[in-house]
C-alpha cells in the first residue's frame, strides 16, 4: 500500500578494499527527487586517485527540466576493509554520497539528503573517445532501457511532458548517425515501435550529446552507456543505460 520498489544484489569482491579500491576514471548515474516536484537525475564522470582524492569530475543535471553543469574535485573515505563503505564528497554540483563497493571501481551510491538520491559507479574503460566509439555497424545492436525515481504517478505541470519510460534498441553508424526503435509507456499509456533517426557527437571524455537535445549519454566503454533524458519541459528526466 505504500508503493512498489525494486533494485539489484550483486555479488561483491575484491575484499579487503583501501584507498586504492577507487583508483579510476567513474562514470556516474543518480536519480533522486527534484526539489520543485518531478524528479533529478545526474551523470558524469569523476577520476579517483587511489589515494582519497577525486582530482576531477564534470556532471551535468537535469533538474526537473533544468539543465546545468559542474565540474571540479572532491574526497572520498577509505572504504571499509569488509563492508566497503565510504563517502564522497564533491567540491560543487551534488551533495555528499555515501557508496558501498561491489569490486574495484564499482559501487552502489546513495545521497545524504532530502533528495533520497540513488544510483551507481562504473569504471570507464576505452576512452579517449571518438564518434566511432559507438559502433553497431559490424556487431549486435544497443538495447536500451530506462529507470525513473518511485514517485506517484502525477499530471505533468502545464505546458509539461507526460512522464515516459522506453525500453529498445539504439543502431550507431559509428560516424554521426543515431537510429532508434522503441516502445514507450507515457503516463499509462503504451506506444510500442517508435522508430526516429538522430545524430550524435561525442566528446574525449565520453560525454554523448544528440542533434535533437533529447539526451545526454556518458560512455562506460564501447559496449555500455548511462543515459539522461534531457526533453525541454519534461520535469521528470530518467536514469537510463544502453548495453550490447
Amino acid at each position: 500500500t505504500q508503493g512498489l520498489v525494486s533494485g539489484e544484489i550483486d555479488l561483491q569482491s575484491g575484499a579487503p578494499f583501501n584507498d586504492s579500491s577507487l583508483n579510476a576514471t567513474e562514470v556516474m548515474g543518480v536519480e533522486s527527487a527534484a526539489a520543485a516536484g518531478g524528479s533529478q537525475v545526474t551523470v558524469g564522470v569523476a577520476s579517483f586517485d587511489g589515494t582519497g582524492n577525486v582530482t576531477s569530475f564534470s556532471f551535468d543535471t537535469n533538474n526537473a527540466a533544468t539543465l546545468t553543469s559542474a565540474a571540479g574535485t572532491g574526497t572520498y573515505t577509505t572504504p571499509d576493509l569488509v563492508t566497503g563503505r565510504f563517502s564522497l564528497t564533491f567540491s560543487q554540483g551534488i551533495s555528499p554520497l555515501v557508496g558501498y563497493l561491489i569490486g574495484a571501481n564499482h559501487a552502489f551510491v546513495q545521497g545524504t539528503g532530502n533528495g533520497v538520491t540513488a544510483g551507481t559507479l562504473l569504471a570507464q574503460t576505452g576512452g579517449p573517445f571518438s564518434a566511432n566509439s559507438l559502433n553497431t555497424t559490424s556487431m549486435p545492436p544497443f538495447i536500451f532501457g530506462e529507470q525513473a525515481f518511485a514517485t506517484t504517478p502525477e499530471a505533468p505541470l502545464p505546458g509539461g511532458t507526460p512522464a515516459t519510460l522506453s525500453a529498445g534498441i539504439f543502431t550507431f553508424d559509428g560516424s554521426v548517425n543515431l537510429s532508434v526503435t522503441v516502445d514507450s509507456n507515457r503516463q499509462g499509456t503504451r506506444l510500442p515501435d517508435q522508430t526516429s533517426t538522430d545524430t550524435y557527437a561525442v566528446t574525449p571524455s565520453g560525454k554523448v550529446t544528440l542533434g535533437s537535445q533529447s539526451m545526454v549519454f556518458y560512455i562506460v566503454s564501447p559496449t555500455k552507456v548511462v543515459t539522461m533524458t534531457t526533453n525541454p519541459g519534461d520535469t521528470d528526466p530518467t536514469l537510463g543505460f544502453i548495453q550490447q
